[in-house]
């Protein structure tokens, strides 16, 4: 039996190392999947993908059932930001915590997000069920006043979701006029057709203009009883029967069992002012906005 000297070893030791290491060496195999042939690992995987389509196709499917049984769900983004106009409170900005609220809305800016306007809107169902109310009771209220062309220029400058490049179902007068700038030569752009002019643009340019240019003035409204009834005459569904039992929504005030009370026991002084805690901020917008377009004419 032969062996090998130590100097032979330190040959053969050193004639392995000096041998040049193949791929093989590289690889390691898989202990998970080592013992399963090929076609069966993409067999549970595209069972896996199929699993993951078909849930959400039906949690799509589940959500379109709900709609079609719940239409008060069908908000978009574009109509919600009408709403939100007349009850501020509830934009993005005034919100103490964004995540999740509203996110078709900048969260840093009063506006909508562009990419986001045509989608339905994310809020608390009360919410939602508070734009219904809006909607059906007072969105038709709509109270014309002046719209100037410099001040419809700043207005579409700040609100772009407006613009047509923006808004793909705005009517095609409407974006010949915008792109025309035909209105510049107008005294006030009320004098538009419909389809000039949609109402759901001069409601969005109302509602910012009463935001971001006349505030203080709304703020320091002060109606005498007498005034408040005069305007309920016309606008009937502001009235305190519509609204008393609409106390609070997501934290915020919107009227309940104060809202207008003393008009019940005010016909002996009607000009008594009611205090503020009975006039709703939407109240107040409407009558600054009934008011001022009393004094235009």
């Amino acid at each position: 039996m032969s062996t090998l000297a130590p100097k032979d070893k330190m040959a053969v030791n050193s004639s392995q190392q000096d041998k040049p290491l193949q791929e093989k060496d590289f690889i390691q195999e898989n202990r998970i999947f080592s013992g399963f042939p090929v076609w069966l690992i993409i067999f549970i995987l595209s069972l896996f993908i199929f699993s993951l389509t078909g849930t959400y196709n039906w949690y799509l499917g589940q959500m379109d059932k709900k709609k079609s049984t719940e239409p008060f769900l069908e908000v978009t983004n574009r109509q919600f930001s009408i709403f939100l106009w007349q009850f501020p409170n509830f934009l993005r900005i005034n919100s103490a915590s964004k995540t999740g609220y509203l996110p078709g809305f900048e969260a840093n800016e009063e506006g909508l997000k562009l990419s986001s306007a045509e989608e339905d809107v994310i809020a608390p169902p009360d919410l939602i069920f508070l734009y219904q109310t809006w909607k059906r009771l007072l969105a038709s209220e709509y109270i014309p006043r002046p719209i100037s062309p410099d001040l419809f220029d700043e207005f579409l400058n700040q609100v772009e979701a407006w613009l047509p490049a923006a808004w793909e179902e705005a009517p095609e007068p409407y974006k010949k006029m915008i792109q025309s700038q035909a209105y510049q030569n107008l005294k006030d752009l009320q004098v538009l057709s419909e389809a000039e002019l949609p109402l759901i643009v001069r409601q969005s340019f109302q509602g910012w203009k009463n935001y971001f240019k006349e505030g203080p003035q709304i703020n320091a409204l002060n109606p005498s009883a007498n005034e408040v009834k005069i305007f309920l005459k016309k606008y009937p569904t502001f009235s305190r029967s519509y609204w008393r039992n609409i106390s609070q929504t997501a934290k915020h005030q919107i009227a309940g069992e104060t809202y207008l009370i003393d008009l019940l026991s005010t016909s002996e002084n009607p000009h008594s002012f009611l205090p503020k805690d009975q006039l709703s901020s939407f109240l107040r917008v409407a009558l600054y906005n009934y008011q001022q377009s009393h004094l235009n004419n």
